[in-house]
């Protein structure tokens, strides 16, 4: 599914973009119920409460901005 064998910069097929497509949608289909449940009023209070703890997470310089789940912190690092 991998045209290169450069994982730096994966020129992927048209059969490997799909797979990743379909991953992607699968992911986020099974990450979203959670989110779901507890409505977007509560899901904003979490992000504001996690708020100072994400932030020392990126200050500490303890965040991978490469990480292999392709993780974006819930809040920036100012």
């Amino acid at each position: 599914m991998v045209a290169t064998a450069s994982p730096a910069a994966p020129h992927l097929t048209a059969a490997g973009w799909a797979l990743r497509a379909e991953v992607e949608a699968r992911t986020d289909a099974l990450a979203a119920p959670p989110w779901d449940a507890v409505g977007p009023a509560a899901a904003d209070r979490l992000v504001e409460l996690a708020g100072p703890l994400v932030r020392a997470v990126l200050a500490g310089g303890d965040f991978l901005a490469a990480n292999p789940m392709g993780l974006q912190p819930l809040v920036s690092g100012k």
